[in-house]
């Protein structure tokens, strides 16, 4: 018995069998199989790499990476653009028709998909780590559920639409004047949502605020040229006077996974200069100002841009905030809850936890937890800065340590005869 080829098969055939894939190094695999099937590839391509996509991403997310896509896929950037970008965004008009389907745009979605995997799972894992209503250590917390997973995902999905639209990408054309400023990127962007769904996206910033603290405060308590512009390293929890830090956040996930992913102090230093942070208002600034023209009662029946089954998160925001009367939501005493993610869980968890069975005033917040600044680090900051920006005073760049283990540069046009020394990682 004779069977049929790859390459004999009919042309429609062909496109069937890639449509099923949900791998773009699969497509792409049986595409070069021969030249028959990559004719057949080449001829149908955009449909190919749509089913392909739509295999595997979850219909419940597939909204904000449609939108990401339609910003990786931007050349040219100005005002209108992000505006149109945003109109066609909060339609609610599906967007799998607006995007370009081709095998190299795929990758790129697919190369951001297992970053944003990577962040997911490594937020669940801390923020479940610990009981937020007793902060005890949890050793064996319950796996997130479907929806917790979908809320984790696409948060950090409307993260980096977020980045794209008013971060580090938009920077590179040089079209700063005409971004959104903090009152029209309210309107446009932060009101859309429900202000449970911008806790979520807050929850987000404040854990890469955190992740991002180590490499930074590596560069930033030994570098010369940063003392001089006075940039501060020991606060590592996620407060408002981050602002360096803040402006890291502009690069965009994929950056910011190499980033932390970084292991010596060269490798960081680079990150830092080929991609200085800069918009220190880039997202804090934002979510202060979101949702703060309406009442909380108003804020608390307004209705999710993406639906959710589940009562737990606005639960659990309308708790967190039920003591307070002011016009701000992004509170720095719920700064312990956005570490455990509070606004992404299940009634079914938070019921467990029995946390919003507590008085708000009773709950643990950021003003008692165990945070890392203290009044000893504090005078080590002062100290480092004050010892580096006399040798920037001196003349010199690069590397100091308080153990003398340094490596120093005369700066260009300095006049300094003072020897430098040697560097160790």
């Amino acid at each position: 018995m004779e069977y049929a080829s790859l390459g004999s098969l009919p042309v429609e055939l062909k496109v069937l069998i890639s449509r099923q894939f949900d791998d773009a190094s699969d497509v792409r695999s049986l595409a070069l199989t021969n030249r028959a099937t990559y004719l057949a590839f080449i001829g149908s391509e955009s449909h190919i790499v749509k089913a392909t996509f739509q295999n595997q991403t979850n219909p419940d997310v597939l909204h904000d990476v449609l939108a990401v896509a339609l910003t990786m896929q931007t050349k040219k950037w100005s005002r209108d653009v992000r505006l149109e970008i945003l109109r066609k965004y909060f339609s609610g008009n599906p967007l799998i028709h607006t995007t370009k389907w081709t095998l190299s745009n795929f990758f790129s979605i697919q190369r951001l998909r297992k970053q944003i995997q990577f962040f997911v799972l490594d937020f669940a894992l801390s923020a479940l780590s610990e009981d937020p209503s007793t902060r005890d250590e949890d050793i064996l917390p319950k796996e997130p559920t479907m929806w917790e997973s979908i809320r984790l995902e696409r948060t950090f999905w409307r993260f980096e639409l977020y980045c794209n639209l008013f971060g580090f990408r938009g920077l590179r054309d040089g079209d700063l004047p005409e971004r959104l400023n903090v009152n029209e990127r309210s309107v446009m962007f932060f009101n859309k949502f429900a202000a449970y769904e911008n806790e979520q996206l807050g929850c987000v910033r404040d854990y890469l605020i955190e992740r991002i603290s180590e490499p930074f405060n590596d560069v930033a308590s030994h570098n010369i040229e940063y003392s001089d512009v006075k940039i501060g390293y020991t606060n590592d929890y996620a407060v408002p006077d981050n602002w360096f830090k803040e402006g890291v956040l502009t690069w965009g996930l994929e950056k910011i996974h190499d980033f932390i992913c970084t292991e010596t102090y060269d490798e960081r230093f680079e990150h830092l200069t080929e991609y200085p942070p800069c918009d220190s208002h880039f997202l804090y600034t934002g979510l202060i100002h979101a949702n703060n023209q309406s009442s909380k009662e108003a804020l608390e029946l307004q209705q999710p841009f993406s639906p959710d089954p589940d009562i737990g998160p606005r639960a659990a925001w309308a708790w967190a905030n039920c003591s307070f009367s002011n016009n701000s939501y992004f509170l720095k005493s719920n700064w312990y809850f956005r570490q455990r993610a509070y606004v992404m869980w299940d009634s079914v968890r938070l019921t467990e936890w029995k946390l919003l069975l507590k008085p708000r005033h009773e709950a643990p917040d950021a003003i008692n937890a165990p945070i890392a600044f203290n009044v000893e680090k504090s005078r080590e900051e002062r100290l480092s800065r004050s010892r580096r920006q006399q040798l920037y005073l001196d003349g010199y760049t690069g590397y100091w340590a308080a153990e003398s283990d340094m490596q120093l540069k005369q700066r260009e046009g300095s006049n300094s005869n003072a020897e430098g020394g040697s560097r160790s990682n």
